[in-house]
């Protein structure tokens, strides 16, 4: 499949058969994926959000849409395991849960928040403290301090445009924060069968490794190949239809 400056084809029947059995060993809980619920941040919540015993929504949903908000925009540099396990610690201490609440984030100024991000999630990022104040500040303004509400009651198109007006989300994260909200149910999406994979280097190196796509010239961009996959994941998710947040993870995982 020749696409931009980087050529490359695309076997789409390999693909498919490689998403079916993730999926599928996922949804049966086989191998590696016996330990999802610690290692996807939407199953790893603090204990405060959940019923016990645990169900598939959460008993805060605003509150567990805020906590998630908060470790997605994070995904960008960081490890997702070192995001949970900071999100835990840093939500148990009563001092430092405030970063989780965009009416407390709007008191403190630049240098604050940098000097936290940094200390509690070893995250640093140019301009990262700036937007993260400008994102609070637009979440009250706009959607009542609630994440969840970006998301809720939408389309998936719309809810990804709303997603990608606030500063540093773009396509991925979006799909991402889509993801986690409605495998919780904290959020609803009018159409959950057009939601759409998050392209991460994992889902874009599995097909290359199983060589389900196959460099033309030795190698292909991930900017030329993403979009692609995107779409073609997508795609085998309404033939099959698969979950997408589902089989997001399998992928991931």
């Amino acid at each position: 499949m020749p696409n931009g400056n980087g050529h490359f084809t695309l076997d789409y029947k390999r693909l498919k058969d490689i998403c079916l059995r993730a999926y599928h060993a996922f949804e049966d809980g086989k191998g590696i994926f016996r330990h999802k619920e610690r290692l996807l941040p939407q199953w790893a919540l603090p204990s405060d959000f959940e019923f016990d015993p645990k169900r598939e929504e959460t008993r805060l949903p605003q509150e567990a849409g805020n906590y998630l908000w908060v470790l997605v925009g994070l995904e960008r540099r960081s490890q997702t395991r070192e995001n949970i396990k900071n999100g835990l610690r840093t939500w148990k201490n009563l001092e430092t849960r405030w970063i989780f609440d965009p009416r407390e984030v709007v008191a403190h100024n630049f240098g604050e928040i940098e000097e936290f991000i940094q200390s509690q999630f070893k995250y640093m990022m140019n301009g990262f403290p700036e937007s993260f104040l400008y994102n609070n500040e637009k979440l009250l303004r706009e959607f009542e301090g609630y994440a969840k509400n970006i998301v809720d009651g939408q389309t998936v198109e719309i809810a990804r445009a709303r997603l990608m007006e606030f500063k540093g989300i773009g396509s991925g994260i979006a799909n991402l924060y889509i993801i986690q909200c409605t495998d919780r149910k904290i959020a609803e999406v009018k159409d959950p069968e057009e939601i759409k994979l998050k392209i991460d280097v994992h889902k874009s190196r599995i097909p290359t490794n199983t060589e389900a796509v196959n460099p033309v010239n030795n190698s292909v961009r991930r900017d030329v190949l993403e979009p692609v996959l995107e779409e073609k994941y997508l795609q085998i998710c309404r033939e099959e239809s698969l979950n997408g947040g589902r089989l997001d993870s399998a992928l991931w995982m």
